[in-house]
């Protein structure tokens, strides 16, 4: 099941960057895409291995929640500072603000559903 939620991660992530560029007429290509989601790709997933979030999907409700929350916003400062680096500026307040909602509302969502379909088998 860990594999099944790192995809859907990466789908989320990947489909907020996609979603972006394409909010801002910007080039949709695969590898413009892929420029602007990896660096909270590796936020996502340095957060991830260290909140041991694939580890525990069997926990209540209240505590996928909490912890897939935690995680995306933790994932999400992480790429917002892995991006600053490689962009040598700063991220826009403006920015920040959508990615880490974005990311915090759609990652606790899927991994909240996640769990709903594992609990009922």
């Amino acid at each position: 099941m860990r594999y099944v939620l790192a995809a859907g991660d990466a789908a989320i992530i990947l489909l907020f960057a996609l979603l972006g560029r394409g909010a801002h007429h910007e080039n949709g290509s695969p590898a413009y895409v892929l420029t602007t989601a990896l660096p909270f790709l590796a936020g996502w997933y340095v957060a991830a291995s260290v909140g041991g979030i694939y580890e525990r999907t069997l926990l209540p409700w209240r505590w996928v929640i909490r912890d897939a929350a935690a995680t995306a916003l933790a994932g999400g400062l992480l790429g917002l500072l892995v991006r600053s680096v490689l962009e040598r500026r700063p991220a826009p307040v403006s920015f920040a603000l959508v990615a880490l909602s974005f990311l915090t509302v759609l990652l606790t969502a899927w991994h909240a559903a996640a769990r709903a379909v594992i609990r009922s088998d």
